[in-house]
This record gives structure tokens, sequence and C-alpha cells, in this order.
């Protein structure tokens, strides 16, 4: 796998000083690249205008206007848009946000709390609903909301949390609405479980010397099975994420500190100042200081 596919294949959320991304009523008029890819956090999209397909979980849906997804964390899909112009624009409303801090606004809302964890943790057999295509009570929600959120998103900060959690509160909510009688107690697949633990675990090591040996320890799992589990769960192999998820925190570290290159590459787990930069750079096409440079000016706009 090249490096820029590794980086697009497991992405951070994007955020900067907020554990939510928001970005609503966006639209493309161009068509634009496909690919598979994962977040950190949980995801929910709706589309407002386009058709086309989306591929999770091995499975391929059509997409059309009315179409509002899920994706739980670390989740590999695919959302591909057919015909995309300035005649037939692809419309769509995406909110991201870390689930485990979200969870805790719950605790007042224990029958929505449930139904969240559900569709956080639960063996899913669907993730979209194919709401009406005129759907004015949400049409008009998100239009409500859009105008608390900055553009580009990723450059949101503490003021807007509440309104995130507000609006996301009032997407699931809705989203339990249509649901109808499916459970919400089912068990979660024991491979699914597993994969979690494994991309837990790397959450919260990255930063640390890898060694293979002490994570199968660590899990009680043979090195083989989690090597084995983690690429058919990701399409990706650890190294590979690994890679992909300490260059998306160097990413982070450099548009938000001004910390040197050569401590971000520590942080991150480079101890060679010489091999981050080189790393870096195979990853995203550009030097850390490039890098930098470029962030800082497109918030300056």
């Amino acid at each position: 796998m090249d490096g820029g596919r590794a980086l697009k294949l497991i992405q951070d959320m994007g955020v900067g000083k907020t554990p939510f991304v928001v970005d609503l009523l966006m639209k493309r008029a161009k068509p634009f690249g496909y690919y598979h890819h994962a977040h950190q956090g949980m995801e929910i999209l709706y589309v407002h205008a386009g058709w086309g397909q989306v591929i999770v979980n091995q499975q391929r849906h059509p997409i059309r206007p009315g179409t509002l997804l899920f994706f739980q964390p670390f989740q590999l899909h695919r959302v591909q848009m057919e015909d995309v112009s300035p005649q037939s624009p692809y419309i769509r409303s995406v909110v991201t946000f870390e689930p485990t801090l979200f969870d805790s606004y719950l605790i007042a809302m224990p029958e929505l709390q449930l139904f969240f964890r559900y569709l956080w943790k639960g063996a899913l057999t669907t993730q979209l609903l194919y709401l009406p295509e005129k759907n004015d009570m949400l049409d008009q929600l998100l239009a409500y909301y859009k105008p608390r959120f900055p553009v580009p998103a990723e450059s949101a900060g503490e003021e807007c949390l509440e309104p995130a959690m507000l609006l996301t509160m009032q997407l699931f909510d809705y989203i339990r609405m249509f649901w109808g009688s499916e459970r919400i107690d089912q068990p979660q697949d024991a491979r699914n479980h597993h994969a979690q633990s494994i991309l837990q675990w790397v959450e919260e090591h990255y930063a640390e010397a890898f060694q293979l040996e002490r994570l199968a320890s660590d899990l009680h799992l043979s090195k083989y099975h989690i090597s084995h589990l983690f690429k058919q769960y990701t399409g990706s192999t650890i190294n590979e994420y690994l890679v992909a998820r300490r260059i998306r925190q160097a990413c982070w570290l450099l548009q938000t500190s001004p910390l040197p290159v050569h401590e971000v590459g520590t942080l991150v787990g480079y101890d060679n100042p010489s091999y981050f930069c080189q790393l870096f750079r195979k990853m995203t096409a550009l030097t850390p200081q490039a890098y930098r440079r470029m962030r800082e000016a497109s918030f300056r706009l």
C-alpha cells in the first residue's frame, strides 16, 4: 500500500480544538475521488441531493436523496456518488464525533443512551435509513445549525461544542424514531470485539515503540490471530495503521501547537528527526514545515 493511500485509509477525526466536526449542507458540483476509509469517531451522513452507492461491511447499498447513514468507529466504508455536476450536485451533511465523550452527556437520557450505544457498539444488521426525499423537518434542523459552525469545519473551537452535541442528540433521537422494532440489545460479534480491542490498544500506545508480542500478551491473543484479524477487519496491516495514526497526530500537532518539528516527531513515536521528516513527506507529499505553513495560511483565509 502506498503512503498516500495508507493515510486516507484510516482517518483521524480531523479535529483541532473540539471532538466534533460538523459540516452541513456542503455542495459538490464536480466529480471527486473515492476510496475506502474509516474514522476514529462515529459518523452520521445525510444526503440531501445526489445518487450513488455505499459499500460497508462488504455490502453495496444504493444512495438517493433522503438517505441517512451512520458508521461506527474504525469501520471501513466507501461512498461513491454518480454523475456529479453543476446540474446534478451532491449535497450532504456530516457530523463526526468522539463517541465516548458524547455518551457521557446522555446519562440523564437512559433510553436514548441505550439506543446510541447500540449504534456505537452493536452488531448492526443495517446502517442506513431511506427517509422521505422531501424531509422538511430534517432539512430545517440542519439549516438552522449550519450558521453555528465555521468553514472549514476542522477550524471549530470550544464554542462549537454545545451546538454540536445538541445537534447530535437530535439526530440520534430522529434516527430512533424511524428505526422500527429491531432489538437494540444484541451481543457484539466476538471478532469485531477483538478488532476494536486491538484498535483501542494501538490508540493508547501508538506513540510508544510498537511490539506485537506486548499487544498479544495484553489482549491474550496469539500474534498470528491479531495480525490476521486486524487485516481482515480494517483492510490494512497494524504497521500501516500505526504509521497513518502517528502521522495524523503529527499533522494535528503541527497545526495546533508551536512545537518544533523534532519534538512533534518524538511525541508521535519517532526519535529520529530525519526519519520522521522522510516518513511525513512520503505520507503527505509535504515536509512538516511546509505542512505547517500551508495550514497556517488556510486558517488566515
